[in-house]
């Protein structure tokens, strides 16, 4: 990438580099991750209505405080591998506070996420590759911030609200709203491949789904507003944040694990506590033989018998931080003993 790196300026440029990252076309390690973001992320959320004027009203408060908060939730996931903000320390909440300038006569919220970016991406390095920390926090923050992808949510919405309502005006208010180019729906098609490949991505895209809908509940007494340049109305928004379920309560947690102990008092399943080594959190998982492999239940069974790290695909629950109703959907490979964790754990 010669000397001056990868320099970020657009939404454009994210989604350029992200695509070169999945197919090849650059790549990295760490000690090569030169990034630098200029001009972009930023978030601008346009509101207008007899209480917007240079203000933020409550409603429009608490929107803010659930996109500060799935910022740290963002940042958790991507360098410790879990939606647990209590992993951060103070000096990391301290660093990923969000900034809010009110602009204009009615009521323009900016917030430059510059800087945050480049603290997701220092924050990221670890044991990945540098194609994989910058593949995770590219993601990120076009979920996050991406024109595509908060329109993507929206036309989500918009389709699932027009079957659940009852009456044609209302359905005809949605039906009014923005529809996705057909550039749009090529980039979100890509970054569903990277959800559905990408367990710290997936559980990201969760994040923002959750994110948006809380926008949208800032925007419901609004006459008229705009998310990231999608315009919409406060009736739009009302209709569109009815029903809509919580998405980022269900997480997976696909990592190196050590297993700590095993329940095998029931007759179907296993009850597995395992210890993340991305996280540091310990939790019970259930393993079913009547769903998982031969293979996989024998690997199971040698990574505790032998103290070895082993990979795991998790589904489970997150509530108040904590890791509920965990199930073992596929077990990976054990590690070698010349791991410096399998060596730590044997001496």
């Amino acid at each position: 990438m010669g000397e001056a790196g990868i320099v970020i300026r657009s939404e454009d440029d994210a989604y350029r580099y992200l695509t070169q990252l999945v197919d090849g076309t650059i790549k990295l390690e760490i000690e090569d991750l030169n990034v630098h973001f200029e001009g972009w992320p930023n978030l601008r959320v346009y509101a207008k209505g007899r209480k917007y004027d240079q203000s933020i009203t409550p409603a429009m408060m608490k929107s803010f405080l659930a996109l500060q908060a799935a910022v740290y939730r963002s940042y958790a996931i991507s360098k410790y591998n879990t939606p647990n903000i209590n992993n951060l320390t103070k000096q990391e909440k301290e660093d990923l506070e969000i900034q809010v300038r009110v602009d204009g006569g009615s009521s323009d919220y900016n917030v430059d996420f510059q800087a945050l970016a480049e603290k997701f991406l220092d924050g990221a390095m670890g044991k990945m590759t540098g194609e994989q920390v910058l593949i995770v926090i590219l993601a990120a923050m076009l979920l996050l911030f991406g024109h595509f992808a908060i329109k993507s949510i929206l036309e989500h919405r918009r389709q699932v609200r027009s079957e659940e309502l009852g009456t044609e005006v209302q359905k005809q208010q949605l039906t009014v709203m923005q529809s996705m180019s057909s550039e749009e729906t090529k980039r979100m098609t890509v970054m569903q491949g990277l959800i559905k490949d990408n367990a710290k991505v997936d559980n990201i895209y969760r994040t923002a789904y959750d994110m948006n809908m809380d926008m949208l509940k800032g925007m419901e007494s609004t006459n008229s507003g705009e998310i990231q340049g999608v315009a919409l109305s406060g009736e739009q928004a009302h209709l569109l944040v009815q029903n809509a379920r919580r998405r980022s309560n269900d997480i997976r947690l696909d990592g190196r694990f050590r297993i700590l102990g095993v329940d095998s008092s029931l007759r179907t399943d296993f009850r597995i506590k395992v210890l993340s080594l991305e996280s540091g959190e310990d939790f019970v998982a259930q393993a079913d033989e009547t769903t998982l492999t031969i293979d996989a239940m024998n690997k199971l069974q040698r990574a505790e018998w032998k103290r070895r790290v082993i990979n795991l695909h998790i589904n489970a629950k997150e509530h108040h931080g904590q890791v509920k109703n965990a199930k073992i959907m596929a077990v990976g490979d054990i590690e070698e003993p010349d791991d410096p964790d399998n060596e730590e754990q044997s001496s």
